[in-house]
């Protein structure tokens, strides 16, 4: 009972009730050099990343001996058509290539793809429509996935620009650059984050980051 209160009194100490623009600051920049230890204090055991909305089929797939392997379908409607272990081998008309799929077009649009399902080498015609796809993980994966970013760069730096808080919702807009190498080019990006806390510790529930027009434009490439 005495460390469940110590525990508490050290978190209240850290956030306070709500956290502060400078909590942000040092969240961010723990996720941005891996420090996975220090962004754990940060977040609830049940927190969960939203990713950035897109549009796309709602798979994953890489290419593997001339065609592409599904390794992942997170649209619960499609697994009566397309499954882990499937290939597709073209899609809308054209032989997939290394380079992957190029996917445009708007919510709802059909995309063709013709495909031969695990184990089997019979080719089967499917239509599926664009839809608006959120990924999102949990805790550990997250955790996993910004060492794993951090480990590409040489360097990097960060500008939070804007910073508002109401109760327990925070919007952030920050500035990201990075190199990749010493000297090298300087890689850049801007991102939006909605960030929900828990009322009585502070800690983050949530964290969504939102679409950009970036995103918008790339539909119609």
């Amino acid at each position: 009972m005495k460390f469940i209160l110590l525990c508490f009194i050290f978190i209240s100490y850290l956030f306070g009730a709500y956290p502060k623009k400078e909590d942000i600051s040092n969240f961010l920049d723990a996720k941005f050099s891996g420090d996975t230890s220090l962004v754990n204090e940060y977040l609830s055991d049940n927190f969960i990343y939203y990713h950035a909305p897109f549009v796309g089929l709602g798979i994953k797939a890489f290419y593997v001996d001339g065609a592409l392997l599904v390794t992942d379908v997170f649209v619960d409607s499609l697994n009566a058509n397309i499954s882990v272990g499937d290939r597709i081998h073209e899609f809308n008309g054209r032989i997939v290539t290394k380079e992957g799929i190029s996917i445009k077009g708007a919510v709802g649009d059909i995309q063709e793809l013709i495909i031969t399902e695990k184990d089997s080498s019979s080719f089967t015609f499917l239509k599926i429509p664009l839809r608006i796809i959120r990924e999102s993980e949990k805790n550990i994966t997250f955790l996993e996935n910004i060492k794993s970013y951090s480990d590409l760069w040489y360097d990097y730096d960060f500008t939070l620009v804007e910073f508002f808080s109401k109760k327990n919702k925070i919007f952030i807009h920050y500035s990201w650059e990075g190199s990749l190498e010493k000297n090298s080019k300087v890689y850049h990006f801007d991102a939006f984050e909605v960030f929900t806390t828990d009322k009585k510790t502070g800690l983050i529930l949530d964290s969504k980051s939102l679409w950009n027009e970036l995103q918008f434009r790339n539909q119609f490439k």
